[in-house]
């Protein structure tokens, strides 16, 4: 029998493959973390979406918009960071 998969080993799995420029790899992690309330995986979950929204905005956006009713507001505000200000 295979034990879980924690969510420390999938924000270094999700921070590995930001490393490698494979950020739908990153919000595929993110989508797993995303009901997670603890603060010691949002935030680091947070800067990982803002780093990856700085690669692919469009991507994060799509992301955000889906998952908003999942993920804390202070999540989502960190990560929106990356996005480019509305005109």
């Amino acid at each position: 029998m295979t034990r879980p998969v924690t969510a420390a080993e999938t924000l270094r799995a999700a921070r590995a493959a930001l490393g490698e420029g494979r950020t739908d790899e990153v919000f595929r992690h993110a989508d797993a973390l995303a009901d997670d309330p603890a603060a010691e995986v949002q935030a680091p979950l947070a800067a990982l979406l803002r780093e990856a929204g700085e690669a692919d905005p469009e991507a994060l956006s799509v992301f955000l918009a889906a998952n908003a009713f999942r993920l804390p507001r202070p999540t989502i505000a960190e990560a929106a960071r990356a996005l480019p200000e509305a005109g």
